[in-house]
């Protein structure tokens, strides 16, 4: 399937690295329907003491609320849990997408797998990925129809974004006292026309690709991978503590990979059988 990646030439607010183009997909794949949960990842790290992150040993109590979206998780980790995956799947190392770094860490220097869109493995996605599933068809702004600028501009179109979407809105813009302030369990809102939760809000989701500017837009028009090495990751979604500009599906952030943050999560995906 093709579609248009990017911000639309009428998009006042266009970045110079979200220029339009023409992209396509060519092969099916299924991304996770919500952000992973704190309760997913802790399966995963309580396995291994090396795969449980030092938040996750210290704060124990998080593991109360199953449902949240799992944050404070670096590129590297959310890696790891993706082999975590495919292993528990009985797929063999092979066909698993992320290979440990000399030291056999998910950490500085580990390699990402060779022609790895082919492969059967779990991983994150690429951006083109993120950003088909994101728009579930829609060229708006907002996968569910509404355009930028000018919008939310009115209590009515301040509903129809909580309706769809943790943001500052309903969320940070609240006092810290309020329970509705943070991060939301998972899947809380209205899914878009693909049956997706969160893609827009909630928490930041990493993406497989590195960053580059000048990549994004000159990059192959089929298959996008992303560039062979980086500096930073992309992060594409926003999350409950952005306002609507930074919500558009176009929208695209970067850092480094082993950066921790609260507002940072990641969802998986994997070729259709």
């Amino acid at each position: 399937t093709s579609f248009v990646m990017g911000a639309g030439n009428d998009d006042p607010d266009r970045a110079p690295d979200e220029l339009p183009h023409l992209r396509q997909i060519p092969r099916s794949f299924c991304l996770s329907s919500h952000e992973t949960t704190l309760a997913q990842f802790a399966a995963f790290a309580s396995e291994s003491q090396d795969n449980a992150p030092q938040w996750l040993q210290d704060f124990s109590w998080e593991r109360t609320a199953d449902a949240l979206p799992c944050t404070n998780i670096s590129w590297f980790e959310a890696a790891a849990y993706c082999n975590w995956l495919s292993d528990q799947e009985g797929l063999p190392p092979e066909q698993w997408c992320y290979r440990p770094n000399d030291q056999g860490q998910y950490g500085p220097g580990m390699r990402i797998a060779r022609d790895f869109q082919r492969l059967r493995g779990y991983r994150l996605p690429t951006e083109a990925e993120w950003e088909f599933a994101c728009r579930a068809g829609a060229s708006t702004e907002f996968p569910w129809g509404s355009t930028w600028p000018g919008y939310p501009a009115s209590s009515t179109d301040s509903t129809e974004f909580a309706m769809y979407a943790v943001w500052a809105g309903n969320s940070w813009n609240l006092s810290s006292d309020n329970p509705a302030f943070g991060i939301h369990p998972v899947a809380g809102r209205m899914p878009n026309a693909f049956g997706l939760y969160d893609m827009i809000g909630n928490v930041w989701e990493w993406c497989h690709d590195w960053y580059d500017a000048n990549y994004y837009a000159g990059s192959p028009s089929t298959d996008p991978a992303g560039p062979s090495d980086g500096q930073w990751h992309v992060l594409r979604g926003g999350s409950w503590g952005n306002d609507a500009k930074q919500l558009r599906s176009a929208n695209r952030e970067f850092v480094v990979p082993d950066y921790l943050f609260n507002f940072i999560g990641f969802r998986t995906v994997r070729p259709a059988r």
